[in-house]
């Protein structure tokens, strides 16, 4: 944690599905008790993050910005890196999954889903530019902060979550055709690495700067391609050096496992086939001999 610190994120995302697959496994039997139990645990997320936001005046997000340092250690330690933070998350993804396989189809008006585009895009922009104040150097011990503490998360989910269901559901227009640019899946399979490699690159280069740096808007979009670019290089490498090698091996040692249930899967479609196809022709031997039967019989009555 100390040589990649923002590898938090593994550590947190494997605490929550130590638990949170209960949930899912709940909704195959229990659909409403599943939502209720995801509800719960978004609004208690949430709550719980609201109250320790306002007791102990944590700042609303890492602000690095902020000349007091150890609130914003304080606030990652003790906010940013717990599991029960990020569950909002997941609950709400559990609840989006089962809206996408129950009701895919749902017909909504045209006024309710621009409505809900609408609501979306708000929720996003209000997330990505609400702490704006702050970063600037305003003052974080307010109100609003508290509600972005404690909100902020939610109001991601359920942005991505109408997003991710218009795209399912076949309404996500030319957001669907963006997100499914087939240019954009090379990259998508190496995002996470380029998230492990861009911190090291900006203590590196923070680390052999020698003189201060000008924070001007060119500087600072020329820094972020140089780092964006070479982040993405860099994954590629690691990629190739460790994440293809041990795909491969993964399914080299499952292959075995992976034909005998592809194999009874094939003999099972193969006798379902043979079944209805016995069926088929007992049901042509039938018709044929009633047409005889009814033939000889029409025959019979003319004679």
């Amino acid at each position: 944690m100390q040589c990649l610190q923002h590898s938090w994120y593994v550590s947190v995302d494997w605490q929550i599905y130590m638990f949170i697959w209960i949930i899912p496994v709940v909704m195959l039997s229990h659909p409403r008790i599943g939502l209720l139990c995801a509800g719960a645990l978004a609004i208690g997320s949430s709550a719980a993050v609201t109250v320790n936001a306002y007791m102990y005046s944590y700042q609303p997000l890492p602000l690095y910005g902020q000349p007091q340092l150890d609130k914003t250690l304080d606030m990652m330690k003790f906010i940013y890196y717990r599991p029960y933070v990020h569950v909002t998350s997941y609950a709400v993804g559990i609840m989006l999954g089962y809206a996408v396989s129950a009701h895919v189809g749902l017909k909504l008006p045209r006024w309710a889903r621009a409505a809900l585009w609408t609501m979306s895009t708000m929720l996003a922009l209000l997330v990505v530019f609400g702490p704006f104040k702050w970063l600037r150097g305003d003052s974080w011990l307010g109100a609003d902060a508290v509600a972005y503490a404690g909100l902020s998360k939610l109001a991601w989910a359920l942005s991505l979550s109408w997003v991710v269901f218009a795209c399912a559901s076949g309404r996500g227009g030319f957001v669907s055709r963006f997100l499914s640019w087939r240019p954009l899946i090379p990259l998508s399979r190496l995002s996470y690495g380029a998230y492990l490699i861009h911190s090291p690159l900006y203590l590196i280069r923070a680390g052999i700067m020698r003189e201060r740096l000008s924070l001007q808007h060119f500087n600072l979009v020329k820094d972020f391609f140089g780092c964006l670019t070479m982040s993405f290089l860099m994954a590629y490498l690691l990629y190739l050096v460790c994440e293809a090698p041990v795909a491969s091996l993964e399914k080299l040692l499952l292959a075995p496992a992976t034909r005998r249930i592809q194999a009874g899967n094939s003999q099972k479609d193969a006798t379902s086939e043979v079944s209805h196809g016995e069926h088929g022709r007992e049901q042509v031997c039938v018709t044929v001999s009633s047409a005889q039967r009814y033939i000889i019989t029409e025959t019979k009555c003319r004679l």
